[in-house]
């Protein structure tokens, strides 16, 4: 359990960073994927399935679904549906692996779960900085969160 929270923190860490503009994007797209192989590794044990569920998160990494705004007509800045795609889209991911493991319960809690948890803590990160009236970079604390859920919420698989 301690070493899945160290691999959390970490996934958070990576998110962050290819987040930032002092970093480029494969820090995320790249880092979180492996650190989510890593860990269902160490916690299930290897199987094949693990590099076409690797590959897959890695796509949903590289995006955050902004052109779905415009069906809604809105602008391209991040709202909760991209949000709950992009959760949807990073439990989905591990599709593959949960096909040969069988996991199908923990798999539709994580799918359900994790879209649920990244649109409710990006709008308590955006409640808190209003109501606390400061102006710290709300991407850092979401990004780091976003990571660590993802990791975090992978032994349900």
């Amino acid at each position: 359990m301690i070493l899945l929270l160290i691999l959390a923190v970490v996934a958070g860490v990576l998110y962050r960073m290819g987040g930032s503009s002092k970093y480029h994007t494969l820090y995320r797209d790249i880092g979180v994927p492996l650190v989510a192989v890593g860990a269902l590794s160490l916690g299930g044990g290897w199987h094949w399935t693990l590099i076409p569920s690797g590959l897959l998160l890695y796509g949903a990494m590289t995006t955050y679904w902004d052109k779905v705004n415009k069906w809604f007509g809105q602008s391209d800045a991040e709202y909760w549906l991209n949000w709950l795609l992009t959760g949807l889209a990073y439990s989905l991911a591990m599709l593959p692996y949960v096909i040969v493991t069988g996991a199908w319960g923990g798999f539709i809690i994580r799918s359900l779960l994790l879209p649920a948890l990244f649109v409710l803590t990006d709008y308590m990160i955006d409640m808190y900085a209003l109501n606390a009236g400061t102006s710290f970079d709300k991407a850092v604390p979401k990004e780091r969160t976003r990571g660590f859920l993802t990791i975090v919420t992978l032994p349900l698989l």
